[in-house]
């Protein structure tokens, strides 16, 4: 087992609540509320455009809402995002990549930093260096490099490559850099997109073994259905007209029962409301025609029969009212 449990543990989770988003005047996200707690696996799926990774980078804190809040919980609680491509300094050699993307260098600088204000005895120090304490520990970072050495041969990486800038690096091999990042990640929260992009037989087995077996939480967009079906706990359907989402308990395939249940009510819905329709239109259209007959009776009424044209006019008015 090549994960680690985290930084803070079990109580992580992220919530977005009322979030909407827009890029000029188009509307990508609407009110979307979601939760995402400990041992949740959820998949975002809807149609490509419609704003599966926009809601990733939102959950990540690398994009700001328009309204509505992202919140961690704790607040220093850490959200690591896989982009579809390896997002990394092509100058920045293979083991400061996986150290900075692990979250590894930043928990050593904040542990470092923290010591410094201990030893300076600054206001606060004492609990500032047992928070960072317990989040090095928790993470491991003391077997952070051998860990790290086993991921790369797990992935089909040579050792040898930790000195080599990533920009030399071929397609093949910064997909698996890419995914030996996610293995090693020390990250409270999990975002995946369109993790499986690339990867060999063995990199999916590698992947699906640890998105399963990894209780933090993580969100995961992916077009590759197999993977989806083996692994979520939950589906988030982003709606392609109103943009709002739903949410979707007991994994893919429950989701397609309940997809599919609800177009079947929907159909069911349409056929009644179709079926009314229809019987109104007609009713409307009869009603017009008696409307109508009333007037040319009242029409043909003389001076001598004004009571029969009034009452005449005022059914036929009441006619009209009822077609309307």
């Amino acid at each position: 087992d090549n994960t680690s449990a985290g930084t803070v543990g079990a109580m992580a989770q992220v919530r977005a609540v009322g979030v909407r988003f827009s890029r000029g005047p188009n509307r990508i996200l609407d009110g979307i509320d979601l939760t995402v707690a400990e041992g949740d696996r959820i998949g975002i799926v809807g149609p490509n455009g419609i704003g599966k990774s926009t809601l990733l980078k939102l959950l990540a804190g690398g994009l700001e809402p328009e309204s509505g809040s992202i919140i961690k919980a704790p607040a220093d609680a850490t959200v690591g995002f896989m982009a579809q491509e390896l997002d990394a300094d092509p100058e920045a050699t293979v083991a400061d990549h996986l150290a900075t993307v692990a979250g590894v260098a930043e928990l050593d600088a904040e542990l470092t930093a923290a010591a410094e204000a201990l030893g300076a005895a600054e206001p606060g120090a004492d609990d500032r260096y047992a928070h960072a304490l317990e989040r090095w520990t928790a993470a491991e970072v003391a077997g952070f490099e051998e860990r790290r050495d086993r991921t790369l041969g797990d992935v089909g990486l040579a050792p040898g490559l930790l000195d080599r800038p990533v920009g030399v690096l071929s397609g093949g091999q910064r997909s698996r850099l890419g995914l030996a990042s996610t293995l090693l990640g020390t990250h409270d929260i999990l975002l995946l997109d369109e993790p499986t992009n690339d990867l060999d037989l063995d990199g999916l087995a590698l992947l699906e073994h640890f998105v399963r077996t990894d209780r933090r939480p993580v969100v995961i967009v992916s077009h590759d259905r197999a993977f989806l079906e083996r692994t979520l706990t939950s589906v988030l359907e982003i709606d392609e007209h109103h943009r709002t989402a739903t949410r979707y308990e007991g994994g893919f395939e429950a989701w397609q029962e309940e997809r599919a249940r609800a177009r079947r009510h929907a159909e069911e819905d349409y056929a009644v409301y179709t079926g009314e329709r229809d019987r109104l239109k007609r009713r409307a259209q009869q009603e017009r025609e008696w409307s109508t007959q009333g007037v040319r009776k009242a029409s043909r009424a003389g001076d001598n029969d004004k009571s029969i044209r009034f009452r005449e006019m005022q059914r036929s008015e009441k006619l009209a009212g009822k077609a309307r």
